[in-house]
Formats: C-alpha cells, sequence, structure tokens
C-alpha cells in the first residue's frame, strides 16, 4: 500500500550489491535528497549512498547482496520512496534479444538519418570492402584481405535472398 507522500522509484541499474534508483517527481529538490541519504544511511546494510538531485537518482553500495523486499519496506516506513511495479524488466529477456532489439532501433536511426540510403547492412558491407583494402595495403592478402572480401559477398549474397 503506497503512502501519498512517498515518490515512485524506478530502478534503472541492479547488480547484487549496487542499486541505482531515479525518483522523477522529485527532481531538482535538494532537500528531498538530502534527507533521502541521511536516512538510507541509517540502514544497516549499506555502505555508501550518492544522491544527485539534479538527476533525480540515487546509488547504492550495499555490503552484501540486496534483499529487495526488506529494503523497499524500510525505505516506505520512512516514507521516502515506494518501488514502482514493472510489468516487464527486460533483465528478464535473453540477451540475443536484447541485442537484436538495440540492433533494430539503431538501423532504424541510421535510415532516417541518411533518408533512407544507408542500412546497418549497407553500412557493414562497406566497411569489410574498406578494411579488405586495407589489409590489401599492408600485404596481408591470403589471411585478413580475403576473409574481409568473402564476409562482404556472404553480405551481398544474404541481402539477394530477403525480399
Amino acid at each position: 500500500m503506497k503512502k501519498d507522500n512517498c515518490p515512485d522509484a524506478v530502478i534503472v541499474h541492479q547488480l547484487p550489491t549496487r542499486l541505482r534508483l531515479k525518483v522523477p517527481a522529485k527532481s531538482g529538490q535538494l532537500r528531498y535528497f538530502e534527507q533521502a541519504e541521511k536516512t538510507l544511511q541509517q540502514y544497516a546494510q549499506i555502505k555508501k549512498v550518492r544522491c544527485n538531485p539534479r538527476t533525480a537518482s540515487i546509488l547504492l553500495d550495499f555490503n552484501s547482496p540486496l534483499n529487495e523486499a526488506l529494503f523497499f519496506s524500510f525505505t516506505e516506513k520512512n516514507q521516502l520512496l515506494v518501488q514502482q511495479q514493472h510489468v516487464e524488466k527486460s533483465r528478464n529477456k535473453p540477451l540475443l534479444t536484447q541485442v537484436r532489439a538495440e540492433l533494430s532501433k539503431a538501423d532504424l536511426l541510421l535510415k532516417l538519418k541518411s533518408s533512407d540510403n544507408i542500412d546497418f547492412d549497407s553500412a557493414y558491407f562497406v566497411s569489410l570492402v574498406l578494411f579488405g583494402f586495407y589489409q590489401l595495403s599492408r600485404g596481408q592478402v591470403l589471411g585478413p584481405a580475403s576473409t574481409l572480401f568473402s564476409q562482404a559477398v556472404h553480405v551481398i549474397r544474404a541481402k539477394d535472398k530477403i525480399p
């Protein structure tokens, strides 16, 4: 049950003994973050607290792995903050899925910035050919240059197969 004066906190980054929270509703409020720092230093497992009112973030280093339930119970009891509930956490997705999604976003951005003239495949092809010629100029014909040119040909063939 959320208390009226407890702002929502979002977990931005988490490791077993480190936690970064954002408290957007309190952005720029120096008094809140000073009080938060004092209150959080009372929590037994916290080794170090750093608050930044400008970015509305709180960085916490713990002596031992964090027990989220106990920690957020403490912050709510002290009317400091409440963890915002997430429907989906990106860390639960497989790494390859996350990378694929980020590359798709970057590919779309590249297409938008170049008026749909350049995509990742085109940039990849050009870089393979350029690095291939660079390796040729260094006299590395059999190993690096031939591998780079071979990969460039594979990019063209793969592009031809996709409608």
